[in-house]
């Protein structure tokens, strides 16, 4: 089990990082260079609550 827990915390981190770079990305083609650093902190924002979700949600199993 050691494995799947260590593969299911490496795709929360990837999932953490494809959330804040897209919305960053967004960011800056909706706002110009300083949407990149709004769209990055939305992200990271939404990043943080999608991961504290799941962690939750898999921690009452």
């Amino acid at each position: 089990m050691h494995a799947l827990e260590r593969a299911a915390k490496w795709g929360m981190v990837l999932l953490f990082a494809a959330i804040v770079l897209s919305a960053a990305l967004v960011g800056a083609k909706v706002f110009g260079p300083a949407g990149t650093s709004i769209g990055g902190g939305l992200g990271l924002v939404v990043a943080c609550i999608v991961v504290w979700r799941w962690v939750k949600r898999v921690s009452h199993r």
